[in-house]
């Protein structure tokens, strides 16, 4: 029952590999350390400007390993205004979350998203979150995710700034999902950007899009963003987290 790595006195056992494990029931892998600030209010806007500035010298100098970095990657705003940092967020009428860095380089990045209205025995069919990407004022793509008709089936359209209108849905169950953006290099400059919805390990949906090359390395740049419509005086919890990043990828030149 002690799973072979403790012994019955509960102290671990000497096996290669678990020598953290030790620390950690012993306390001293947490001994010191500040307990952890998942979600903190009031942040105005100096605050803001100075953790992206910390954001952006951390990107230009990646070995330097710096411990006091943010554990929140998104901010919480209402209007211009930035109420909150951190993972768990109340989405409410015209509020907003947007990932605090900018991603730049290729790879895939993957968010888990979990939707719920805890104040509600069912969601409301009025109420809408956007889950997408921004690469500039007034440009986004991503999913629009509401009720469908159907107790507990959910709905995703796909939907862009450059679109008259949300795409044909596609359902699931439950409200959890991931995203997957895949940035393809291209000779003409122009990256191709995938956007897909992970339900169960399957793909429910995959939408492409374009930027330019400059938008990515030299402009606004992609960050996830969600917003809530039809909300009014309701709230939509929201939980993020990330499952996997991608780093940048190591060019190839084919002859």
């Amino acid at each position: 029952s002690l799973m072979g790595w403790v012994d019955e006195t509960g102290n671990v056992v000497p096996i290669p590999g678990l020598e953290g494990l030790e620390r950690i029931i012993t306390g001293k892998a947490t001994k010191g350390k500040k307990p952890r600030n998942c979600k903190s209010t009031n942040v105005d806007v100096a605050d803001y400007t100075k953790a992206m500035l910390e954001n952006y010298h951390a990107d230009l100098n990646p070995g330097d390993g710096n411990e006091n970095e943010t554990e929140a990657t998104f901010y919480h705003y209402h209007g211009s205004k930035v109420l909150a940092q951190g993972c768990s967020f109340n989405l409410g009428a015209s509020d907003r979350l947007l990932q605090a860095d900018v991603l730049r380089d290729s790879g895939i990045s993957r968010l888990r998203v979990a939707l719920s209205e805890p104040a509600s025995l069912l969601w409301n069919p009025q109420h809408e979150v956007f889950i997408g990407l921004s690469y500039g004022e007034g440009k986004y793509f991503g999913f629009l995710c509401s009720a469908s008709a159907f107790s507990g089936i959910f709905s995703m359209r796909a939907l862009a700034s450059a679109a008259p209108a949300p795409s044909a849905p596609v359902h699931l169950t439950g409200s959890g999902n991931k995203m997957e953006l895949i940035q393809l290099h291209r000779v003409d400059l122009v990256v191709t950007c995938e956007l897909s919805c992970i339900f169960k390990n399957e793909y429910l949906t995959k939408e492409r899009f374009q930027i330019s090359y400059d938008t990515l390395v030299n402009g606004p740049g992609l960050r996830y963003q969600m917003v809530g419509t039809g909300l009014e005086s309701s709230k939509v919890l929201v939980n993020l987290a990330w499952v996997s990043g991608g780093g940048p990828s190591n060019d190839k030149h084919v002859d």
